[in-house]
């Protein structure tokens, strides 16, 4: 059996799958972000259309990296939390 965390971590677990299932506000802002998008492309000149291409692989690296970095300090904080009622098990 494998942990929580290397399935959190390799990705078979994921707990954030369904917010957007869930939650109409956050999909129904994703719609309409694909929408605008949409637009934002169809306006710019074809020689400019790689520039939002671009501006999504970065805005990508950097939620990547925030989520990434959530993700170590949830872990941290549940381990914290783990220790502590470990701790007072003894008592």
């Amino acid at each position: 059996m494998r942990s929580i965390i290397t399935k959190l971590w390799d990705g078979t677990l994921m707990p954030q799958e369904n917010l957007f299932v869930y939650n109409k506000e956050i999909s129904d802002a994703c719609e309409m972000s694909e929408t605008v998008r949409e637009r934002i492309k169809t306006a710019l000149p074809d020689g400019e259309k790689f520039l939002l291409d671009q501006y999504d692989e970065l805005n990508l690296t950097i939620s990547g990296a925030g989520e990434e970095e959530a993700f170590r300090r949830g872990i941290g904080v549940g381990i914290r939390l783990m220790m502590e009622v470990t701790e007072y098990d003894d008592v």
